[in-house]
């Protein structure tokens, strides 16, 4: 598993920022060597526009090695972005919708708004097959205590 985000979490000794794509290409190498499917979670994927892990990611997705690609984003940023990991993650046309407020935008994985989905942080939508034949399911994600006190209000996970 690879961890990548625009900033090292204090603590986050595991993960890769931008500057490092040519040591996250090797432990990805290593881990198709091994036989073992490699999972690489983006978190705020619009922060990372036109950087060295950016273009690295593209590559992956390109040339379908085996990697499976989770990221996060705003779906106001991911909506917005017209090129780089925001258009890839809008094409796959499924993840999860997070959000509080009364309704949930759906368009940025092809659906139409989405009623709330229920009180707290950690509420929202499975989404699956995108377009018009696309599903929403109802979620809760389960998330550490000091995750859930600094939730953002509305939020997208795609992948």
């Amino acid at each position: 598993m690879a961890l990548v985000a625009p900033r090292r979490p204090s603590g986050g000794t595991a993960w890769w920022v931008p500057g490092e794509a040519a040591a996250l290409a090797d432990h990805l190498r290593c881990a198709r060597e091994s036989g073992r499917p490699a999972l690489v979670l983006l978190d705020d994927v619009c922060s990372l526009a036109e950087t060295d892990v950016e273009d690295l990611v593209l590559r992956l997705a390109a040339a379908r090695g085996g990697e499976a690609l989770v990221g996060a984003g705003s779906s106001a940023e991911l909506a917005g972005a017209y090129r780089g990991l925001p258009v890839l993650l809008r094409r796959a046309g499924r993840g999860v919708l997070l959000g509080t407020g009364p309704r949930v935008e759906g368009e940025v994985l092809g659906l139409r708004s989405l009623p709330a989905p229920g009180p707290g942080p950690g509420a929202g939508f499975l989404v699956g097959g995108g377009g018009t034949a696309g599903t929403a399911l109802p979620v809760r994600l389960a998330a550490p205590r000091r995750w859930a006190e600094h939730a953002p209000a509305a939020s997208t996970v795609a992948g």
